[in-house]
């Protein structure tokens, strides 16, 4: 009974330690697999980053390595297996370098920085010697190296040292500090660039925010505070903000620009600490007011100039920089028209003056000269005003055209006298070849009818004493004959100094309507003839005085009868036609006697008669021209020869046709 009690108790026992060992076995296969899973880990991050991992024994012999330790001795890991490390390379630092020395447990932890054995680059690498200084439970004190490559870390590392030292020198040199704010407890730290800024003193450099408020000008804090409370709630921007502050120790107002972004929050998002700089712009400001001021004077000064001052590009359109507001004057068009290239210069240019404007500016520019231009602009209105403008190429040092620059001046009003001038010279050139002729012809004309009267007046006093009455009278007729001619000189010359000085309001006159008073009036003259009369009844009206409009066509119909009468079936024409510039040209054409050629310019001088045997004075076709003239028009004549009729041409300065195309064409340019 006992024995059998006895041997259940050990069935049991043998059991319970085969459980147990069962549980042993299991839990060191989970503690194996775990081994697997990390060493695969750990194989897969060396092998990712080129880490060497080497395990030594007592006599740095090698007992495993990873793959890329491996790969780095040019072997395969089975024939590093109880070789020397590395075949007696060391596996212990250099004497001379910086080794970082540590005791974990039983293990006594070294590191250091040297430069890759057998490496011609400058390569560093990284070693951590992890070496057992008591034995374990099988008496080894074994060394585990780790040997990582940390080049590029450690030129990153003087690259980030090189511009460290290049941030400070650049902050030093530009007199900008740097501060640091801890928003959760408000105090303020900053660096020995900021104390000088700030005016504080070097060895203090922690602050409470309110110092910093106190000492900013009342009328900015508001300002910056909600700068800054629109940054701290919801911004990535950099914050800037500038303002005015008093100085320990100064007495005037300095100006500050301080710049800064929150660069800490809690897990709640709210901002925890921010970082910036501080700088004295003070002298900045103050170059900025000159430079304001400087402006604000060349501005007053540019827009009270009488012209325009510009700069712009030398490109197609000639593109403004700068335009002073005189331009609105000048154009029509606001300078801001100009700055936004809603409108060119190029556009405004008269067409036939475009083409010698560029060129003549291109070749300034090429000589490195200055340019001068008198060209037509149109203005806003439609009306074509003459400029003068000066110009020159403004360049860099390294000789490239940077932009243009010049001046511009409306001298419309001097173009305009220049032009009267030369009309009032031409026209007194004129006046004074008349006057020579005038004198000529009185004093030939006049003479005439004076020497008739002279000698019949002495025979009638011969007449009278001889008693031959009868013949006494005959010479008296004679006499009234040479008086009434000589009065009808006078008159005329009287009429034709009156034209030009004497000249009635212009108004709208019909041609035709005129023509027709014309015909009532001579109608007496030409009683029993066979003339046809032909008048154009689609003549523009002109804008003329009335009364001398109608004398012009008296004389001129008056001609026309006269120098027909030899003709059977004589015919006269009012007509128009249309001109080069598309002004009225009217016509009184006859086919009478005609004129040589050479001698269609003698007709209009004073009493000059081709055929002395017709009557009149040779007065009559002056004053038509000298009424066409004073209408800013012209009179010629035009014919075949002798024959063939005489077609009389004239023109008047404005018709209503002209005027309501002249509109028209107003009308028609663009306007902006």
């Amino acid at each position: 009974m006992s024995v059998s009690r006895r041997a259940t108790h050990e069935v049991e026992d043998e059991r319970s330690e085969l459980a147990a060992l069962r549980e042993r076995v299991a839990r060191l296969e989970r503690e194996n697999a775990t081994l697997r899973r990390w060493s695969a880990a750990l194989e897969r991050a060396s092998e990712r980053h080129g880490v060497e991992v080497w395990l030594l024994d007592e006599q740095r012999r090698v007992v495993c390595c990873n793959d890329v330790a491996a790969r780095t001795s040019g072997r395969a890991p089975e024939e590093l297996r109880g070789r020397p490390f590395r075949d007696g390379e060391r596996a212990h630092a250099p004497e001379k370098l910086d080794v970082e020395t540590e005791r974990r447990g039983p293990y006594l932890v070294r590191s250091w920085t040297e430069p890759r054995p057998g490496s011609r680059s400058r390569r560093y690498v990284r070693v951590d010697s992890l070496t057992r200084v008591e034995a374990d439970a099988r008496g080894d004190r074994t060394t585990l190296l780790v040997i990582a490559d940390i080049t590029r870390r450690r030129d990153a590392e003087r690259a980030l040292l090189e511009q460290r030292r290049r941030l400070e020198l650049a902050l030093e040199s530009a007199s900008i500090g740097l501060w640091d704010w801890d928003i959760s407890t408000g105090r303020l730290t900053i660096d020995l660039n900021a104390c000088e800024v700030l005016g504080e003193d070097p060895n203090r450099r922690e602050y409470a925010i309110e110092a910093w408020r106190d000492a900013m000008h009342p009328e900015d804090r508001a300002r910056v505070e909600r700068s800054i409370r629109r940054h701290l709630d919801d911004s990535d921007e950099l914050l800037v903000v500038e303002y005015r502050a008093r100085l320990p120790g100064g007495r005037d107002w300095s100006w500050l620009c301080a710049r800064g972004r929150v660069q800490e929050y809690d897990r709640d998002g709210r901002p925890l600490r921010m970082l910036g700089s501080i700088q004295d712009i003070t002298r900045r400001k103050q170059a900025a007011a000159r430079l304001e001021e400087s402006e604000r004077r060349f501005r007053m000064l540019a827009d009270n100039v009488p012209g325009v001052i510009y700069l712009c590009l030398n490109d197609e359109r000639y593109r403004m920089t700068y335009i002073n507001n005189a331009v609105e004057q000048l154009t029509g068009y606001t300078a801001r028209d100009f700055l936004a290239d809603r409108v060119s210069f190029v556009e405004l240019y008269h067409p036939d003056d475009l083409d010698e404007i560029v060129a003549r500016v291109d070749s300034a520019l090429r000589r490195d000269h200055s340019f001068s231009l008198t060209y037509r602009l149109r203005h806003k209105s439609g009306e074509w005003r003459w400029i003068d403008e000066v110009g020159v190429g403004v360049l860099s040092p390294e000789g490239e055209l940077l932009h243009l620059e010049g001046f511009l001046l409306d001298v419309t009003a001097r173009k305009r006298a220049e032009a009267d001038r030369e009309l009032l010279l031409r026209e007194f050139e004129r006046k004074n070849r008349e006057l020579e002729r005038f004198a000529y012809t009185i004093s030939h004309d006049l003479k005439s009818p004076l020497i008739s009267i002279q000698s019949f007046a002495g025979l009638i006093e011969r007449d009278i004493e001889g008693g031959r009455l009868a013949r006494a009278r005959a010479d008296l007729q004679r006499i009234q004959r040479a008086s009434a001619d000589m009065f009808e000189l006078l008159h005329d010359l009287l009429e034709l100094s009156r034209i030009g000085r004497q000249i009635g309001a212009r108004v709208p006159c019909s041609l035709d309507a005129l023509a027709r008073d014309v015909l009532d009036h001579v109608r007496g003259t030409y009683t029993g003839r066979d003339i046809e009369f032909v008048i154009a009844g689609d003549m523009p009206p002109a804008i003329a005085d009335h009364a001398r409009l109608l004398q012009l066509l008296q004389n001129l119909i008056s001609n026309a009868i006269k120098y027909t009468d030899g003709v059977a079936r004589a015919r006269v024409e009012l007509g128009w036609r249309r001109g080069r510039d598309g002004a009225a040209i009217y016509f009184v054409r006859d086919n009478g006697i005609g004129i040589a050629p050479e001698h269609a310019e003698r007709v209009f001088g004073v009493f000059e008669q081709l055929d002395t045997s017709r009557e009149g004075t040779g007065i009559g076709l002056t004053i038509a021209r000298r009424i066409s003239e004073v209408h800013g028009g012209q009179l010629w004549c035009e014919s075949a020869g002798e024959g063939a009729g005489c077609t009389f041409f004239f023109t008047l300065a404005e018709s209503i046709d002209a005027r309501e195309r002249c509109g028209a064409h107003e009308r028609a340019l663009p306007a902006e």
